[in-house]
């Protein structure tokens, strides 16, 4: 619902996407992972765990809209930003070039495909696929550095091994 009161809202700042991600993505992973250990002594770790895992999951999709196709994502790309929905690679981008990028996004869902193209130009140009990328591996890391606490498993690890993939996913 947050996400849906702030589409083409050009004056979205990086807290309101972390605090929007986090009530969405983050949540759904954070309560799987705490359901998977309820009653075990783990429970808020796995909390926490699945916390990072769905901000990076949620970060690193952000980066698809503009990175693939959609033959391997299923959606349009730029359809994020043709929705009015500002996420992290804009947010870096806007920080940088906000000059350039502004008037594009308060055209709202009037922008046209060309200036579409000029947005995802400038989110290149200014790094801010980069930004977001390296952003996505701080809460990879933060998910790995808990996961390795836990008890030596085959659940641990394959937890280690599913974590490290998702942030190097296509689609």
């Amino acid at each position: 619902l947050n996400q849906m009161d702030r589409k083409y809202d050009s004056n979205m700042r990086m807290r309101d996407y972390l605090n929007q991600i986090q009530g969405k993505t983050a949540q759904l992973f954070a309560l799987s992972c705490y359901s998977g250990a309820y009653n075990s002594p783990y429970a808020r770790q796995a909390y926490q765990i699945g916390s990072n895992i769905g901000m990076a999951f949620q970060i690193t999709d952000d980066i698809l809209d503009f990175a693939s196709d959609d033959s391997k994502t299923g959606k349009p790309i730029l359809q994020d930003v043709k929705n009015g929905i500002y996420t992290a690679p804009v947010l870096y981008a806007k920080k940088k070039r906000g000059s350039d990028l502004l008037p594009l996004l308060e055209k709202g869902e009037a922008i046209t495909n060309d200036e579409l193209n000029a947005v995802y130009e400038i989110v290149v140009a200014s790094g801010g696929l980069a930004e977001a990328q390296a952003l996505a591996g701080k809460y990879t890391r933060k998910a790995l550095k808990q996961i390795e606490k836990l008890p030596e498993s085959v659940s641990q690890r394959t937890l280690s091994l599913i974590t490290e993939q998702m942030l190097n996913r296509e689609h």
